[in-house]
């Protein structure tokens, strides 16, 4: 899921068919949609799966995100697939970062120690099928095109499944 262009990008791109740079960003945006659900769906697979949430204490809000999201990795070592992305809380708009992962074993939860930026809570998805976790998904697409906002990063390994 490489760097998106902007609809900007795409005007000067075809600087004489507006109509053109709009659809093909319209269809752009389709296609990332797509890959994250096609993503979630093989996740959904695997016999363990679990939602995190990483906040930030105050003196780890500054660090660079390079440096959050290396944290955020190291407790997700033995992820067979992982989707992480970046938020703001509605009330404080304050930083923190959700994850989605998947597992072949059940999860070690001694291995969110390695955060140590702030607090960390991890959920077992039980009801793969969960209203709540079709939500999340929705949030996390609608997120991800909000280009000031939300940004996924997520493991590099594919399945058959995946594109």
């Amino acid at each position: 899921m490489g760097k998106r262009k902007s609809i900007e990008q795409r005007f000067k791109e075809n600087p004489n068919n507006i109509q053109k740079a709009i659809d093909n960003s319209r269809k752009s945006e389709e296609r990332y949609r797509s890959r994250i659900k096609q993503r979630v769906e093989t996740m959904l697979t695997q016999p363990y799966c679990y939602f995190f949430t990483y906040t930030l204490s105050n003196e780890s809000i500054e660090l660079p995100q390079e440096q959050h999201i290396k944290k955020i990795k190291a407790t997700l070592p033995q992820a067979t697939f992982y989707m992480i992305n970046n938020d703001y809380g509605t009330q404080t708009e304050r930083l923190h970062y959700h994850a989605l992962a998947s597992f072949i074993h059940e999860y070690d939860t001694t291995k969110l120690d390695k955060y140590q930026l702030g607090y960390t809570s991890v959920k077992p998805i039980k009801d793969k099928n969960a209203k709540s976790l079709y939500e999340y998904i929705l949030k996390l697409s609608n997120h991800t095109t909000k280009r000031s906002v939300a940004k996924i990063w997520r493991s590099k390994k594919k399945s058959n499944k995946e594109g």
